[in-house]
């Protein structure tokens, strides 16, 4: 994905989203932004959490973005204290595969260290896929999805 003139997509996230917020306020709406697995897009993301102190408005963590650029968990740590949502799942490190947790190379004992420590209310939510994963059938699938997602959070408790 190209990003020209990143400059200015800075000022006009930072434009757009406070014009939202302004519609939010006097409900249960919140905003968050995602992480990519791009730099660009995650230099906005920086810029428009350190710029919009709103408690409206917060991260989104995806976990199999993360785990495809150069440093996994540098931005859970340091926007950690924002989140809002998760997408989770895992992948190879070569693409986004929305795998199941612990089928594929992301750093989970990492994730669990930095998620203990975040004031979190809301629903983790898996983010996952049958295509790349080692269960064929839907229903074992779908089972083996909330088995994983119990232990990560079993694991992420005892952190």
């Amino acid at each position: 994905m190209q990003f020209d003139n990143l400059d200015s997509r800075k000022k006009v996230i930072i434009e757009n989203v406070n014009r939202l917020l302004d519609h939010v306020h006097d409900t249960e709406v919140s905003l968050a932004v995602e992480n990519e697995h791009f730099a660009p897009a995650n230099d906005i993301l920086r810029f428009s959490l350190d710029g919009i102190r709103d408690s409206k408005y917060g991260f989104c963590y995806d976990t199999s973005h993360d785990n495809l650029t150069s440093q996994p968990l540098k931005i859970f740590q340091r926007y950690g204290h924002r989140l809002l949502t998760t997408h989770i799942s895992d992948n190879r490190g070569e693409r986004d595969d929305h795998m199941l947790p612990y089928e594929g190379s992301f750093p989970w004992p990492g994730f669990c260290r930095t998620f203990s420590r975040v004031h979190f209310s809301g629903v983790p939510l898996l983010e996952v896929e049958m295509r790349e994963s080692a269960f064929d059938s839907p229903s074992e699938f779908l089972q083996e999805a909330f088995t994983r997602g119990q232990r990560l959070l079993s694991a992420c408790r005892r952190t």
